[in-house]
């Protein structure tokens, strides 16, 4: 028999690797800019209210097995817990530790939770529906999915512009197939912006493999993930803003190479390499 909702048991999940991607939904500097700038350390709000992409952050939390900070009550008194499943209409949250929050939990009550990862700080509200028992047996609570999800983050990246007669190629391929050429407006060392010559609209948060052709370097191959997408109807073009994603350590080391050569030609001449 699973074991009595009072009872407080340790779960026993084995770590996950690391997951694949990590997820952020404000539109980077890449897509906006084509002066040189330096990115001073600054604080990034926004808010996510698409259902898909506050459950891509949340299976990334599960994945990665992020604490969660749980607040609740008047004096919101804050536990700590971790995702264990969801639907699209609720949550189950693993036993609150410390355990004495587990029976002070009631259904009805609100909750503010809040995850730190990758320098970024995510909350949202969210409301306990009843405590529960998952499919392995252990005691959890049900609560419900967040209809929002805000989060603020620190940047310092410095993006670097390209001359656009200057500019590598970029070829893409998207998730169901579709191969298209453009050409590199800016990089940094977490994203980049490139530029579509006909108005194609690619869908935001859709993972596609990227690879950059330079004259003058080998080939980057990588994957990112669509953060910003502008298509322009008054000229064939199109602006697509996209933050990497899970770089292994010899593309992070190219990528870091090609961008240090590209600054110091900046710092050299106060103009794009």
């Amino acid at each position: 028999m699973p074991p009595a909702h009072s009872t407080f048991c340790v779960r026993k999940i084995p770590h996950p690797p690391t997951p694949t991607r990590g997820i952020r939904f404000r539109p980077p500097a890449h897509a906006h800019s084509e002066k040189p700038e330096l990115m001073d350390t600054r604080t990034m709000t926004d808010t996510v209210f698409s259902a898909d992409s506050i459950t891509a952050l949340l299976k990334n939390f599960q994945q990665a097995r992020l604490p969660l900070q749980v607040g609740f009550g008047k004096k919101n008194v804050t536990h700590t817990s971790y995702l264990v499943s969801m639907t699209d209409n609720w949550l189950h949250i693993d036993q609150l530790i410390p355990k004495e929050g587990n029976k002070q939990l009631k259904p009805g009550d609100d909750l503010t939770i809040r995850v730190s990862h990758g320098g970024t700080l995510y909350q949202f509200k969210s409301r306990h529906l009843s405590p529960t028992i998952e499919k392995d047996g252990f005691p959890c609570h049900k609560i419900a999915f967040p209809q929002q999800l805000d989060f603020s983050e620190q940047r310092t990246s410095f993006r670097v512009p390209i001359r656009r007669e200057q500019a590598p190629s970029v070829n893409i391929l998207t998730h169901d197939g579709q191969r298209l050429r453009a050409q590199l407006e800016n990089i940094s060392d977490n994203g980049l912006c490139i530029r579509l010559h006909v108005p194609q609209a690619i869908s935001d948060t859709q993972l596609v493999h990227c690879e950059i052709n330079f004259t003058d370097f080998e080939p980057l191959s990588l994957d990112a993930q669509v953060r910003h997408n502008k298509a322009a109807p008054q000229v064939p073009a199109s602006r697509i803003g996209m933050e990497f994603s899970s770089l292994s350590s010899l593309t992070r080391k190219q990528l870091n190479q090609w961008l240090m050569k590209l600054q110091r030609h900046h710092i050299r001449t106060g103009l794009p390499a």
